[in-house]
């Protein structure tokens, strides 16, 4: 069986009987593999791609690449010198991305109020706004704007809730706002932890399903 020399950064040097010895003027470092199929890094650790370390470094390859054993798990894995470890910059990306998507969600899914559900989605707040700038010029004789007694606010359900007064349409508003604030409380803790862990362990550990108000 044939087995083969390469350096120390997996560059290869030859190949050699089994029986061989290391040669006495073998640089530093080096050593015997029994496969020539590796995965080469670039000099941040970042995988490039599975090679056939007998042919040497590809001609595109970056300056302080090099061969390493075995090939990463996950996608975004980076070697670390001594094995592969996952892209704590990647894993915090994907965490804060779920984060992000659930607070879409509870946006969508809303709030109780009058019995009903008040959608949050970002179209909505701006209706919502709209809606409590124009009742509180009402509230203003002076204004010149009037409220119709037989206004209805649409819900999640797509049933009417009926606000026939200017105070009614505040009260909404108010209720929507300080929903949507509980949220985006949530959403900057989540945020914040994730910026805070300095270790895949302290970033899986984060549970972003867990804490959202209504839960």
């Amino acid at each position: 069986m044939t087995k083969f020399l390469i350096d120390d950064k997996g560059r290869p040097l030859g190949d050699f009987p089994d029986d061989a010895a290391v040669p006495s003027d073998a640089p530093q470092g080096a050593r015997f593999v029994l496969t020539m199929t590796k995965s080469l890094v670039d000099a941040a650790g970042a995988y490039i791609g599975s090679f056939n370390q007998a042919a040497g470094f590809p001609e595109a390859a970056p300056e302080g690449a090099q061969f390493v054993d075995g090939a990463p798990e996950r996608a975004g894995d980076r070697w670390d010198g001594a094995g592969w470890a996952p892209d704590l910059a990647q894993l915090k990306a994907v965490k804060r991305a779920a984060a992000v998507a659930l607070f879409a969600a509870k946006q969508e899914a809303g709030a109780p109020y009058g019995g009903k559900v008040v959608q949050l989605r970002e179209e909505d707040l701006t209706r919502i706004n709209g809606a409590a700038l124009k009742a509180t010029l009402a509230l203003n004789p002076a204004s010149g704007v009037a409220w119709a007694p037989d206004f209805a606010w649409r819900m999640a359900d797509n049933s009417m809730l009926p606000l026939a007064t200017p105070v009614a349409m505040i009260g909404l508003a108010a209720a929507a706002a300080a929903a949507y604030e509980d949220l985006r409380k949530r959403l900057w803790a989540i945020k914040d932890a994730i910026e805070a862990a300095d270790t895949a362990e302290k970033v899986a550990a984060i549970d972003e399903t867990k804490g959202w108000p209504g839960s």
